[in-house]
Formats: structure tokens, sequence, C-alpha cells
């Protein structure tokens, strides 16, 4: 495992930001009807929640992610543009009967 020696760019915009081949709109509202096509994702995360992961993910080791809960599969493609030299990663959406 390795502390990643930087995070790649994040470029912010209006509606969400853009990191490597992505572009991600924020939203947290409204999530279920909304539609995206590739290379765009929607992720069900506010900005202060998106900054908290860079910060918290910046100086540590990282290896392997597992999110629990998936709507539309932006949260993988944002570890994967933001954290390339992850060597995995996961998510499991849980549902309730």
């Amino acid at each position: 495992m390795m502390v990643p020696e930087k995070l790649a760019p994040i470029f912010w915009h209006v509606d969400g930001f853009s990191c490597g081949p992505f572009n991600f709109i924020l939203e947290v509202t409204g999530i279920k009807d909304k539609q995206a096509k590739y290379p765009e994702f929607i992720l069900m995360k506010s900005r202060p929640l998106v900054l908290d992961y860079i910060e918290n993910l910046k100086n540590v080791e990282v290896s392997n992610i597992l999110e629990l809960g998936i709507m539309k599969g932006g949260s993988c493609a944002m570890f994967e543009s933001a954290l390339p030299s992850v060597l995995s990663h996961g998510n499991r959406r849980l549902q309730t009967r």
C-alpha cells in the first residue's frame, strides 16, 4: 500500500466538478429521476462532503475502498479518477424489504 503522492486535480463548476475524464453532477434531491450520460455521473453528495473526502484521503494509505449504498455509480467513478493508485474499490447497495 502506498500513500497517494497527489490526488488528481478537481475542477469545480456550478453544479459539480470535473476530475480526470469524468464530469460529476452533485445532486442530493431528485436523484432517482435524474439521468446522466457517460462521461458524466450523478453523485449523491454535497460539495462539503466531497471536500471532506479529499481532505481525509489525501495523506492516508488507501488500497481498497468500500462504500455502502450506490445509486447511480458516481462514487466509484469519483474514487477511480481522484485516487488512481487505489487497487480496488467496490460498493454495495442495501435494500430494505
